[in-house]
């Protein structure tokens, strides 16, 4: 793995995946395990990082080690704090603690604090990256993104700039409402796309009311026959995904916008449908190849990789 110039890790709450990175951005290997944050103590991640890396750092004892995500937490490793919006790459770069470790040199990228579009306080580990890697990939200077999961992130970039961005807790809501309260299936689940769709109609709609009064017509539905018990949570994840979608469309006046999505292909997918049927275009791009492109454009800019 000679053409190996950096060995990365996205180390999130519940999972880490370590890859080794090009000084292009090309992955080159990688290792997924669910030894996250969360599973061990701070004092025991420094260990376990460079033993789960140790035959890439044998073999590329020149490689930079970058981490990500919330390895930089209250929880992490090394807490690293926030840069404040707004951010761009050199901002974020000269922000890094780069530290010597034995002989390898050694990152963690901190997170970024804003403000929403509500005025309420803000703050991304990890998105940010992802942010990075997609104007290090695409060259825009200004846009809109979506980055779908389990906390929504909804990003204003202008000139090179992460300049404002606000959080929706789709995916946390979509699970506890379906497996804790009376829209709990009561049967195994069938993806149904007619469903999805209807239910992100609903979500879209701007005369429906707020999310709470919108949210039992996943069981009324049910009760008055007009959907099929096991295509509920297809409804409910429409219907939720086109109320994150429909303040945002407002709020960052969106019509006439191409927005990029960031994420895993499936949740990218679903958010790039129900902004279609809100009239909006869409551009949808890996969070993998946008991490590994964002850490590759932070060492290079805080000079510790050409």
């Amino acid at each position: 793995m000679s053409d190996l110039a950096l060995i990365c890790g996205n180390w999130g709450t519940s999972n880490l995946r370590a890859f080794g990175v090009s000084a292009y951005g090309e992955i080159i290997t990688d290792i997924r395990t669910g030894q996250g944050v969360s599973a061990i103590t701070p004092d025991e991640q420094e260990a376990q990082w460079f033993d789960m890396v140790s035959d890439w750092q044998a073999e590329a004892p020149q490689a930079v080690h970058m981490l990500c995500g919330m390895v930089g937490s209250n929880l992490g490793w090394l807490e690293t704090g926030y840069v404040d919006a707004p951010v761009t790459t050199d901002a974020l770069a000269n922000a890094i603690d780069w530290r010597k470790n034995g002989t390898s040199t050694l990152g963690i990228v901190p997170g970024i604090a804003g403000r929403s579009w509500l005025g309420e306080p803000e703050r991304m580990r990890g998105e940010e990256v992802e942010l990075i890697g997609w104007l290090s990939l695409t060259e825009k200077t200004d846009a809109a993104l979506c980055l779908p999961g389990t906390h929504t992130k909804w990003v204003e970039v202008s000139d090179d700039a992460i300049t404002r961005f606000n959080t929706a807790m789709t995916g946390e809501v979509f699970a506890a409402l379906s497996t804790t309260t009376i829209l709990q299936a009561s049967v195994k689940q069938v993806y149904d796309e007619a469903a999805f769709e209807a239910g992100a109609r609903l979500g879209l709609d701007p005369e429906g009311g707020d999310t709470l009064h919108r949210l039992f017509a996943a069981r009324a539905r049910i009760l008055a026959g007009d959907l099929l018990p096991k295509h509920s949570e297809a409804f409910l994840s429409g219907l939720l995904i086109g109320r994150d979608i429909g303040p945002a469309c407002e709020a960052l006046s969106l019509s006439g916008e191409v927005v990029s999505i960031i994420g895993a292909d499936a949740l990218s997918q679903k958010f790039s449908q129900v902004l279609s049927l809100a009239g909006i275009d869409t551009a949808t791009y890996s969070s993998e190849t946008c991490v590994a492109k964002g850490l590759v454009a932070l060492a290079k800019a805080g000079g510790v990789i050409t």
